[in-house]
């Protein structure tokens, strides 16, 4: 049966030994994020003995789009890359520091379209904590933070998945209505303090 699992450790303590303890040959990290008022997402895919492989993505303005949506799309350049990967060696580990995003349905979808390719599927999608220290963490954060700086930073087209030549990303209402939120609340703070 072609599957895919997901495993969260107990503690930090734990998820520092289980990820130094891991030996698959193909390590796969992704990571969504803001800098500076900008969102993007970036994935990592290490094959032990191979220069690594990387996607960038430059989702647009924090008041546009949301850190989990990166989350989302990192996760959706991981299995790209797992996707186009020749002949990979199972078992492959993911590993993401958003537990959420994993359970999306595009992600979902992509990861069953890719077992069904292999009688030996086997990949494990590992949580880890955002500051662990963990190489390819800081390695795909480093990626992330570049694709956040500007579009100009994306990877060519035909390197992503399909549906990111397309640009940009429909805005996301959730973003737009946090930004109209603080927008509101900081002219509310400003009104009632000049008031007399």
């Amino acid at each position: 049966m072609n599957h895919w699992k997901m495993h969260v450790a107990d503690s930090k303590e734990e998820a520092i030994e289980e990820h130094e303890q891991l030996t698959d040959l193909i390590q796969i990290y992704s990571n969504g994020l803001g800098h500076n008022g900008q969102v993007g997402t970036a994935a990592v895919l290490f094959h032990a003995g191979q220069i690594p492989r990387m996607l960038h993505y430059y989702l647009g303005k924090e008041d546009e789009h949301t850190i989990f949506e990166a989350e989302e799309v990192g996760l959706l350049l991981a299995a790209h890359l797992l996707a186009i990967e020749r002949d990979p060696t199972f078992p492959i580990s993911i590993s993401v520091n958003n537990q959420v995003s994993i359970l999306a349905d595009l992600f979902c979808s992509r990861m069953h379209k890719i077992a069904c390719e292999y009688d030996n599927f086997n990949v494990t999608l590992h949580w880890v904590l955002h500051h662990l220290g963990v190489h390819g963490n800081k390695e795909v954060d480093k990626h992330a933070k570049q694709a956040a700086t500007s579009c100009k930073n994306n990877s060519p087209n035909n390197h992503l998945p399909k549906f990111l030549h397309k640009k940009p990303l429909p805005l996301s209402i959730l973003a737009i209505q946090q930004a109209q939120h603080k927008s509101t609340a900081k002219h509310w703070s400003h009104s009632w303090h000049n008031s007399p």
